[in-house]
This record gives structure tokens, sequence and C-alpha cells, in this order.
């Protein structure tokens, strides 16, 4: 009896998890439309992988085997995130029609090393889980937020945490808007009917001079069928980002710039 309500439980969870991201496309931005967006300054490109607790017995097995490949999971997140910066970055200049500062552009500005210095904290990335000890940033960005508990999500809710910090970076980086993107890799334990799944998910964030948010989108990929000990599907998942990110992109410029 235990074992079927486990069985049961799980296939509720699996079918909520599948209905719930095959359909969500969510962009909130702000009442006052922009006429035109001069430059972005995507100062931080993020990859985190979530791992389930429940229910534990499936739980327990699907994050065994992906522990197992840790150290390829990890090496392949740090393979990928430049691509992931860049491609987010020609998507917002496609869409938004503006100039996107990012990896070398913004990193040889004069003013990148002092920003660095005031506003480095690396160290809120810390995730303290034993194999995947902290998310991943692109090549020599570095985070300018004091995540509680490596919580990003959870951060970017209270304009409070953010809006000096926000602030000080659009006048060290002279522009009047800054970009911000959360991808994130979760596995779901599987059962009879499958070995598992892996849900890929961005959040989109942009940001303004005032420190406001005038723009956040998030996007889910369909989950997809893989083997947790196996990297394909995690290289797979990755590669999903450009179809995720440019609905929400397309979204948010379309009811926030004011059509020309």
């Amino acid at each position: 009896m235990k074992n079927k309500l486990q069985n049961v439980t799980l296939l509720v969870i699996v079918i909520m998890f599948i209905s719930c991201a095959t359909s969500t496309l969510k962009v909130t931005v702000s009442p006052n439309k922009i006429s035109k967006m001069d430059t972005v300054a995507l100062i931080s490109t993020y990859l985190d992988f979530e791992q389930p607790t429940f229910p534990l017995i499936q739980a327990s097995a699907i994050n065994e085997k992906t522990n197992s490949i840790a150290s390829e999971i990890k090496m392949n997140f740090a393979k990928n995130i430049n691509i992931l910066r860049d491609s987010m970055a020609k998507i917002l200049e496609h869409n938004l029609k503006c100039v996107v500062l990012y990896g070398d552009s913004l990193h040889k500005m004069d003013s990148y090393k002092k920003a660095k210095v005031t506003y480095d904290r690396d160290y809120s990335l810390v995730t303290n889980k034993k194999h995947f000890p902290e998310i991943v940033t692109a090549k020599d960005d570095f985070n300018p937020f004091e995540f509680s508990k490596s919580n990003v999500v959870s951060y970017f809710k209270d304009p409070n945490n953010y809006n000096s910090t926000i602030t000080g970076l659009c006048q060290y980086f002279k522009t009047n808007y800054i970009a911000i993107t959360y991808t994130q890799l979760t596995t779901v334990p599987g059962q009879n009917f499958s070995p598992g799944f892996l849900q890929s998910s961005t959040t989109i964030y942009i940001f303004n001079k005032n420190g406001e948010r005038i723009g956040t989108g998030t996007n889910y990929y369909r989950p997809m069928n893989f083997k947790a000990d196996e990297i394909d599907g995690y290289d797979d998942a990755i590669k999903t980002q450009p179809a995720i990110i440019r609905p929400i992109v397309k979204l948010i410029s379309d009811q926030l710039l004011i059509a020309n």
C-alpha cells in the first residue's frame, strides 16, 4: 500500500509539473512605455541546477545518478555559460533595437574594475550543496547582489534588495538600463514509465537607471525525458535556451516599447 501511495503521489507531481511547465510564459512590464532604449548592460548571466528532495526514495535514486557525473555537468555548464550570455545579448539587441554591453565590451570599460571592487558579491552564489556548490556565471562577470541562500528569484521580488545597487551600476556603466538572466535546470524523478525529466527555465529582468524593474519574464521549455547519469540530456536542455528566451524578450519589447 505504501509503494502504491508513493507511486500515485509521484505521478500527480509529474503531471502537475508537466501541465504547468508547458503552458507558462509570463511577462510583466512597467505601465510607462519607452520610446527608445539606447544601451543595455547585460551584467549577469546565471546558470543554476536544482535537484528534487521528494518523494524521498525516487529523489534519492535520480540524485545519485546525477551526482555520479557532477564533474561532467559542471564542466558542461562552464563550457556553455558564455554561449548563453552571447545568445541573450543578441536577442536583446534584435528585439529592443539597442546596443547591449556585455562580455568584453563591458569588461574593458575603465569603470568596470571599480564597479567590481564596490559591488562584488560572488560569495552569495554559494549554494552549500555538496556536488553543485555554486551558481555558475559567465566568464569575468561578477555578481553584485546579496542573494539569501543563493535564491535569485526570491531576491528580486523585493525592490529594497536591489534598487540602490542597480542605480549605482547604471552610473558606473553610463547606461540607463540593466539586464540580468537566470536559467535553471531542474530534475524530476521518473517512475516505471520514464527514467526522469529535465526541465529548463529562464527568467529575465530589466531595470532602469532609477533601480526600478521595468520588465520581467519567465518561460519554460517542455520537460525532456533524459537519463540522469548521461551528460547528453543536460547539454540538450541548455541548447533549448534561445527558444526559451526569444518569446520572453519579444513580449517584453512589444509591451514596453512604443511602436515606431
